[in-house]
């Protein structure tokens, strides 16, 4: 790590802003998944205890951030996307992103533990899983990938976790499938873009080749459309709903993985699906639609 990196800096809001990526905490919004599904979005006291636990993920996530930044600085000071980000640029040191993820993962799990012992044990294996990702984890081939997945269905857990309905085996495996896909997508995006510099920002990519990504792409793609198709004309759900409509939304579902392999296969960025999704308007439109049909379904 430099010396720039080390040494007290003057905190500034922006510096503090980017570090925390905010913009990262939609995935947070995976919590609500299940609690839509249960029928339970609009029930007042489930809906408060969802916003607290969104909050209490979103503590921990960006707490996971600061000290995934820390531990990557060298390796992301030689990243043409990541260089710019605060710690590697010598506008946070060591100690203000070690203080501030401590403080946030801390709150984090504070919070959670309020809200249920559940939901605090969640969030304690969520932390404890990306700890391990950062040190160990992220460097192994295939695990990288499966441990970015497993954090999505700790959120859906959190979710069934206070709501009235366990989550549907359906939407925990939805979740896991869709996580492994975004992953291998962003993985897929990050060895075309950086070419023979990707092993030189993580070993990992070593292991990885543009086609065998392209098959896994190609397997999890089919696997999340037969999955949630399933799901949608389930006697499970058909029974619950009242209605076989949500198979209307699988569309919607078709679209938005197309949309997101032509991006990382066309675009200029790294395949991060959370900027893609800001940044392109047909795939915010469709995840937007998805989403408010299948509430007018479940609930109209």
């Amino acid at each position: 790590m430099s010396e720039a990196q080390v040494k007290a800096h003057p905190l500034t809001v922006s510096a503090v802003i980017r570090l925390l990526r905010p913009k990262q905490w939609i995935k947070n919004a995976f919590i609500f998944v299940p609690i839509t599904f249960a029928r339970d979005l609009f029930t007042p006291a489930i809906a408060l205890r969802a916003v607290a636990t969104f909050a209490c993920f979103c503590m921990a996530s960006s707490a996971m951030y600061v000290f995934n930044d820390l531990v990557d600085a060298e390796a992301d000071s030689m990243h043409p996307g990541k260089r710019t980000r605060p710690i590697p640029a010598g506008q946070v040191s060591a100690a203000q992103a070690i203080a501030l993820s401590a403080f946030l993962g801390l709150a984090a799990l504070i919070g959670a533990f309020h809200i249920s012992t559940q939901v605090g044990a969640l969030i304690g294996l969520y932390v404890a899983v990306n700890v391990l990702y950062s040190l160990a984890i992220k460097q192994i081939v295939l695990l990288d990938v499966f441990a970015i997945a497993v954090g999505f269905v700790l959120r859906i857990l959190s979710g069934a976790a206070i709501s009235t309905v366990p989550a549907s085996r359906w939407i925990i495996l939805m979740a896991f499938f869709l996580a492994l896909f975004l992953a291998f997508g962003k993985r897929r995006n990050e060895l075309t873009k950086l070419g023979t510099a990707a092993t030189e920002h993580r070993t990992v990519f070593s292991s990885y080749t543009v086609k065998t990504i392209d098959q896994m792409l190609a397997i999890l793609i089919g696997v999340i459309i037969v999955t949630f198709s399933i799901y949608a004309v389930s006697d499970y759900s058909v029974a619950r709903f009242g209605t076989d409509a949500l198979v209307f939304t699988v569309p919607f579902v078709l679209y938005g993985l197309f949309r997101y392999l032509h991006l990382i296969n066309n675009g200029d960025n790294m395949g991060d699906p959370t900027e893609l999704l800001f940044r392109d308007k047909p795939l915010l439109a469709t995840v937007g639609m998805w989403a408010l049909a299948c509430i007018l379904i479940i609930y109209a």
